[in-house]
C-alpha cells in the first residue's frame, strides 16, 4: 500500500502564529492557492481512496485534490489535529510569556507533556493510528489529509521513531509526504515535499 500524507494549506491562525488544534479554522487566501498547487502536483497520481480530518481546513484541501480524482472523501474524526486545550487560539508569544516552564518542557521533551485540558502526543498517536490500521492491505494508494502533529505521530509510528523525537517528522502547510506501507511497517519515500509551492508568498508552520 502507498500512503500520501498531505497537510492542509495555510490558515489565518497559521499566519498569526496562533495555536491551532481542534478549532475549525478555514484556509486563508494563500492556503487556497497552496492547495490548488497540491492538487495539480497530485493530479497524475493514481489515488484509490481519500480520507480526511473533519476540520474545515483539511476538508478544503481534500476537496481541492479530489477535483482531479472524483472519489468519495471519507471523513474520519481520528485524523483531527492535537487537542491543544486551554492553549487554543493563543499566540505563541503570549504563551511564551505566561507558560514559560511548560513550553520549555514541550521544547525539550514533547512526549512528556499533555496540553492543559487537551491531549498528549501519545493520545493523538493512538487515535490517528487507528485510521492507518483500518486500511485494508488491498487499499492501493490512499491519500490522508490531516494536520502537522497528526501526521508527525503517524510517521513516528510507521518508522518506529519515539515520540520524544517527533520534531524529526515535522511537515509544512500544503506539504506532501509519500510512504510505502505494508504489514504494519513503512518506509518514508519522500518527507515534507513542498517543491510544488515554489513562488507562493510564504510558508508558515
Amino acid at each position: 500500500m502507498k500512503l500520501i500524507l498531505v497537510r492542509h494549506g495555510q490558515t489565518q491562525w497559521n499566519h498569526e502564529k496562533r495555536v491551532q488544534g481542534t478549532s475549525d479554522i478555514p484556509l486563508n487566501a494563500l492556503g487556497l492557492t497552496q492547495v490548488e498547487r497540491v492538487a495539480e502536483a497530485l493530479s497524475a497520481e493514481s489515488i484509490d481512496a481519500i480520507v480526511s480530518s473533519p476540520l474545515k481546513r483539511a476538508v478544503q484541501t481534500a476537496d481541492a485534490v479530489n477535483r482531479f480524482h472524483r472519489l468519495p472523501v471519507t471523513i474520519d474524526n481520528n485524523l483531527a489535529e492535537l487537542d491543544q486545550g486551554d492553549f487554543e487560539g493563543r499566540t505563541f508569544s503570549d504563551l511564551l510569556a505566561s507558560h514559560t516552564d511548560f513550553l520549555k518542557q514541550w521544547a525539550s521533551d514533547p512526549a512528556s507533556v499533555t496540553m492543559p485540558n487537551g491531549e498528549s502526543l501519545a493520545d493523538l498517536q493512538r487515535r490517528a493510528w487507528r485510521v492507518v490500521e483500518s486500511l485494508p492491505a488491498s487499499a492501493g494508494t490512499v491519500l490522508l489529509v490531516s494536520h502537522n502533529f497528526t501526521i508527525m505521530t503517524i510517521l513516528c509510528k510507521i518508522t518506529a521513531i519515539s515520540l520524544h523525537r517527533v520534531r524529526e517528522t515535522s511537515v509544512s502547510p500544503a506539504s506532501v509526504t509519500f510512504v510505502d506501507y505494508e504489514g504494519g511497517r513503512g518506509m518514508v519515500v519522500s518527507l515534507n515535499d513542498t517543491s510544488h509551492l515554489a513562488g507562493c508568498a510564504e510558508t508558515v508552520a
